[in-house]
């Protein structure tokens, strides 16, 4: 008996329950473009950039005026989580582990 569909399996069920795909019913997913995700990005990242350059303008702007407690701590805030972020991306890239350097201490 011949197979209409090369690669598929007749289980019993019906031809068309073998092609279920065909009767699917579209979602909204199925609709969208995949160029709709940039201007998100974009937008995170513009985002992104504005409110680290915010926070080194404020910074400055404490130095300047001798707030340099308040200074210090802006830019611990602006630092310490880039550096958190780092090591952790250097120790799943396995790199510490080849030096068998632990993360903890070094946070600490």
């Amino acid at each position: 008996m011949g197979n209409c569909c090369n690669n598929t399996r007749h289980d019993g069920d019906g031809h068309a329950a073998n092609h279920s795909s065909r009767n699917k019913k579209k979602t909204r997913a199925d609709f969208v473009s995949p160029w709709t995700g940039i201007p998100f990005t974009l937008f995170g990242i513009g985002t992104y950039i504005a409110d680290v350059g915010s926070d080194i303008w404020l910074a400055t702007d404490y130095f300047m005026t001798g707030d340099y407690m308040w200074a210090v701590w802006t830019l611990c805030f602006i630092l310490l989580p880039q550096i958190v972020l780092f090591l952790f991306y250097w120790k799943d890239r396995d790199f510490i582990s080849a030096v068998k350097v632990p993360i903890w201490p070094i946070l600490l």
